[in-house]
This record gives C-alpha cells, sequence and structure tokens, in this order.
C-alpha cells in the first residue's frame, strides 16, 4: 500500500490545531480542525498559505456553510462545541482519524502522494459527525448541508500537487481498493 503523506500546509494545521485553546498538546478533533482551517482563510495564523490555497478551502468550506452568514459565526459555534465537550472527546479524536483515512485513501485512488488539508475537509464535510451537523444547521438554518468530493476540487489539488497519473484519475470511485494487513 503506497504511503499518501500529510502536505506541508496540513502539517502545520494539524500542529495549530492540536495547540488551539491548549496546552498546545490537546486532542486534534473535527473541532480544532476547522477552526484552524477558518483561521488559516481568514489569515489570523503565521502559518505561510497562498491566495490560492486559501481559495480552495474557502471553496470548500462555502459548500456546506453559507458566505453570508459569515465563518467567525461558524468558528463561534465550534468553539462553544469545544468548551461543552471540555475540548477533547475520544470519540472526536477518533472520528478525525478515521476522516484522516479516508482522505488518504481518496488521494491513493486519485493518484496523488501528498494529502491536503482541503481534501480533509471535503472528507470532513461530506460525512459530519452530530456535533458537526448541529452547527452546520445552527449557521445554515436546515438548509442542505452536504457536498461530496468534487471533480473540481480533485483537478485542483491534482494541478496544484502535479503527481496525479491518467490511471489514478480514470478510477471509479466506487471501485473496491486492495489494502494489504
Amino acid at each position: 500500500m503506497e504511503n499518501i503523506r500529510n502536505s506541508e500546509l496540513l502539517e502545520q494545521i494539524i500542529a495549530y490545531a492540536k495547540a488551539y485553546g491548549g496546552d498546545g498538546d490537546s486532542a486534534l478533533t473535527m473541532e480544532r480542525y476547522l477552526i484552524s482551517v477558518i483561521d488559516v482563510i481568514s489569515e489570523a495564523t503565521s502559518i505561510k498559505v497562498t491566495a490560492d490555497e486559501i481559495s480552495r478551502l474557502r471553496e470548500e468550506l462555502f459548500k456546506v456553510f453559507p458566505r453570508e452568514r459569515g465563518i467567525s459565526e461558524i468558528k463561534e459555534s465550534l468553539n462553544r462545541r469545544i468548551k461543552e465537550t471540555d475540548g477533547s472527546s475520544s470519540m472526536e479524536s477518533i472520528y478525525i482519524q478515521q476522516r484522516i483515512m479516508k482522505a488518504k485513501e481518496t488521494a491513493r485512488k486519485n493518484g496523488f502522494d501528498q494529502l491536503s488539508p482541503e481534501l480533509l475537509l471535503t472528507c470532513i464535510l461530506e460525512d459530519p459527525t452530530e456535533s458537526l451537523r448541529s452547527v452546520i444547521a445552527s449557521v445554515t438554518d436546515g438548509e442542505k448541508s452536504s457536498a461530496p468530493v468534487s471533480d473540481e476540487i480533485l483537478k485542483k489539488i491534482s494541478e496544484v500537487f502535479g503527481n496525479a497519473n491518467k490511471e489514478g484519475q480514470a478510477k471509479q470511485a466506487d471501485e473496491p481498493e486492495k489494502i494489504d494487513p
């Protein structure tokens, strides 16, 4: 099984997420990851990010959350959720690890050798936890709130990382993948 590594930007976002609102070594959770993405696209971090990377992250985030409500409301809802769970939940940590595995599987199927922050974001938003569904509902007034991984975002990721092969792009999404034990 080919090892898909995290992109440099994803590593920086994960480190920021683990340090968010805590002692610097908090568990990685979906809420912390989403807040970190929001901070990156708001340019509220010292993480070096290009305008194109910000654009791709915004595009994925706004497929689910309405632009007109603003990302500050989303961040406030996520912060409330962190406070409700004392900032760490073993179930949330397991969930984010499952989403990372799913995102790496998607990256592998599409011929990428790196996992990008926007692909992980997409995998989180396409299968949200109950907690995230309630956050989404609170800022969308119950409007449709789920978007699959789009061909457009996969194409953009391919352009950025420049390593998608034609075979990987041609594979059907429902084709089973062989996983070594």
